[in-house]
């Protein structure tokens, strides 16, 4: 078989499923008891769909281009995007004001600036939803941290510190929120199992949609 299947997770499930993430990876979900042979022969029926989802993905991922840090590129915060503006006359390194200033003198460390930005005010954000999570289900987490993290939006150590990488906070607030639900259910499950969704579920309802909008879009959240 000539399709890679990415990752293969097994469940008590009673079908399977198929999923494109936004990285262009092939995800299949089956039930325990299926063997492997059938799992390459569904895969194998489903070529067409996959290697066009497939392509949909690559083709999305091809107009991803990292920044430069140049006056008039866009950057996102909060699900919008804003322009970056070069500046002599600013007292900060960088600020933001309906649009990113950069101060002209700091542009060999923009990219860090950024970072660091968004590593504030992912804490800031993410905080203040927690709080409320947390207080309503009676979970309580250690401390909120925001990494450098490039592929982890979050996590949750067995401590209970909730980590949140800086990109989130380019995100919609929705999908923040989503991010801070998953992980303050970790608080009590430190799993996926079907507890930990239905954890997830009664913190937010309607979190589905918003976890689709992250594995669809996420890609483009960069620097």
């Amino acid at each position: 078989m000539d399709i890679r299947i990415d990752r293969l997770i097994r469940s008590k499930r009673k079908s399977v499923g198929l999923e494109i993430t936004g990285k262009a990876r092939l995800i299949v979900r089956v039930p325990h008891s299926l063997s492997l042979k059938r799992i390459e022969r569904i895969v194998l029926e489903k070529r067409n769909w996959i290697e066009r989802k497939l392509g949909e993905v690559r083709k999305k991922r091809s107009r991803v281009i990292r920044k430069n840090f140049l006056a008039g590129e866009v950057f996102y915060y909060l699900g919008r995007q804003y322009p970056l503006v070069i500046s002599d006359g600013v007292k900060a390194p960088i600020a933001f004001d309906d649009k990113f200033i950069l101060s002209r003198g700091c542009r060999n460390k923009a990219r860090e600036l950024f970072i660091a930005f968004y590593r504030q005010e992912t804490v800031e954000i993410a905080a203040k939803k927690a709080k409320v999570f947390a207080e309503k289900y009676k979970l309580k987490y250690e401390k909120i941290n925001s990494t450098r993290a490039e592929k982890r939006w979050g996590s949750c150590s067995s401590k209970g510190s909730l980590n949140f990488s800086y990109r989130l906070v380019m995100a919609p607030p929705a999908v923040i929120e989503y991010v801070v639900a998953h992980e303050i259910a970790h608080l009590e499950h430190q799993n996926h199992s079907e507890k930990f969704w239905g954890l997830v579920g009664k913190i937010l309802p309607g979190y589905k949609e918003r976890r689709a909008w992250l594995k669809k879009n996420g890609f483009l959240l960069v620097l």
